[in-house]
């Protein structure tokens, strides 16, 4: 798992060398970055927020999300060549596929190169769940006692994401929202 930021650099991606305490000094060891981690060693690799890290970080990603590339070197502690696992595969959320389009709901976001986006080869699209799914989901994680408010709390957030995407409000109620509505509730 990566959570992405505005710190996300190449050496929580790819790696960095550190130094422990021995009996003789200061020793170095090798830090394999969460991608590198994953693509040697044949992991899913779920990266959070992707849009939300620097585009010249993924820049220097591109050979590890390439499906051609088997190997390839890195320089952590001097030249190292790596194998890919061909069990590696990304998942990667981002709320404007990569585009930074509407920092009104997501500031922070990056616009990411498409020679990058192009590496991933689907691309989904997630809604809101049907009411009666979202209702489900809410009343499995907290309680079923509360089914009939949160039937309600489900249909005033659908006016509220149908007013949010004809232009009359600027935010909805994401599913996390009612969540969170319904812990403080209970």
């Amino acid at each position: 798992y990566l959570g992405c930021g505005v710190g996300t650099r190449t050496e929580s991606v790819i790696g960095t060398l550190k130094f422990r305490a021995t009996e003789s000094g200061r020793e170095p060891y090798t830090v394999l970055g969460a991608v590198t981690e994953a693509w040697t060693t044949g992991k899913t690799l779920i990266i959070d927020e992707i849009d939300f890290a620097s585009p010249d970080t993924w820049g220097e990603l591109h050979q590890f999300f390439d499906g051609r590339t088997k190997e390839t070197t890195v320089y952590i502690n001097g030249p190292e060549t790596i194998r890919k696992n061909p069990k590696f595969r990304v998942i990667a959320t981002a709320n404007t596929f990569g585009n930074g389009e509407n920092q009104m709901d997501f500031a922070g976001t990056q616009i990411l190169n498409s020679a990058f986006l192009n590496r991933f080869t689907y691309k989904i699209e997630l809604n809101y769940l049907k009411p009666e799914k979202e209702v489900e989901a809410i009343t499995t994680k907290y309680s079923a006692a509360w089914k009939d408010a949160v039937e309600k709390m489900v249909e005033a957030a659908n006016r509220i994401r149908e007013a949010k995407q004809s232009g009359t409000l600027t935010r909805a109620i994401t599913t996390r929202d009612l969540l969170s509505w319904t812990r403080e509730c209970i």
